[in-house]
């Protein structure tokens, strides 16, 4: 595999597709509301284009309380860009006090994941059971004692190699790479927001809703969007002043994220993204 990208590097750089080497991507991992998945992202500072976005390799690491929780079962968000566990270290004698779980790409060379500049590339997802209520924290790699030569011979760490950044391009992990997944959210509903429950989705239909002020136009549309960004469902809706609530039938649709617009009150658009898991 690491030949085959060194040839397409080089093929990349004589067609003249140009070189993004300094480029940099933060992993990011955060709680789905108030369930017990765990969306595990991508945020590039370049935008990586066709072929460009190719990733030759991926490991995500995160370590959590020594003893508090099993391995999760991954959900995968693409036929093209799987993932599986590579393995578990549990309280090595560098940091006694956690316990590491590390997850690869199964789909080495996929172009499945689309870099925009700024914006959440989700990776995979987390289920972590029934019950959680430890904090989540992905590894940094320079600052972890367990990363690098350890006493387990463990390959831990967060790492991307992608075609665009000419090797691996991950420099860290935002908001400090924590997670706290006992804390509950309450959710509201303000002006010029979606409500979508449950989100993560686990059955055939989504509930969504949203708030309608008496000077917004008397119809609006409803559209949504897979991660392609192709429109795939289309409905035009007459809600009422004040508080609207509808379901959607998910049934037909993939395991993925999806992107829900509601657009024309006012003349502008609502964004909200849907994760489906079942």
């Amino acid at each position: 595999m690491k030949n085959f990208f060194k040839i397409i590097i080089a093929a990349a750089i004589v067609a003249g597709w140009g070189s993004a080497a300094t480029a940099q991507v933060q992993f990011k991992i955060e709680r789905m509301h108030n369930s017990t998945y765990f969306m595990v992202s991508a945020v590039p500072d370049v935008n990586y284009e066709s072929p460009m976005n190719i990733v030759a390799t991926a490991q995500v690491t995160v370590k959590v309380p020594t003893g508090k929780f099993k391995m999760p079962e991954i959900v995968n968000l693409s036929a093209a860009g799987q993932w599986q566990v590579n393995g578990r270290s549990d309280a090595p004698k560098e940091a006694p006090e956690f316990d590491y779980l590390y997850f690869g790409l199964k789909n080495l060379g996929t172009t499945a994941f689309k870099f925009q500049k700024g914006k959440d590339t989700p990776l995979f997802m987390l289920k972590a059971g029934d019950v959680c209520d430890v904090k989540i924290q992905l590894v940094d790699n320079a600052a972890d004692p367990f990363f690098g030569k350890n006493s387990m011979r463990a390959n831990i760490g967060n790492q991307i190699t992608i075609l665009g950044a000419e090797g691996d391009a991950w420099s860290g992990n935002l908001n400090g790479g924590f997670c706290e997944c006992f804390v509950e959210e309450t959710p509201e509903i303000g002006a010029g927001e979606i409500l979508i429950f449950p989100n993560p989705v686990n059955g055939p239909t989504v509930t969504y809703a949203f708030t309608k002020d008496e000077k917004d136009n008397a119809t609006c549309d409803l559209i949504l969007y897979d991660m392609a960004g192709r429109r795939i469902f289309f409905q035009k809706l007459e809600p009422k002043n004040g508080y609207n609530e509808y379901t959607l039938d998910v049934s037909m649709y993939p395991i993925a994220v999806y992107q829900m617009e509601i657009w024309g009150l006012k003349l502008r658009s609502m964004y909200q993204e849907i994760i489906k898991t079942e």
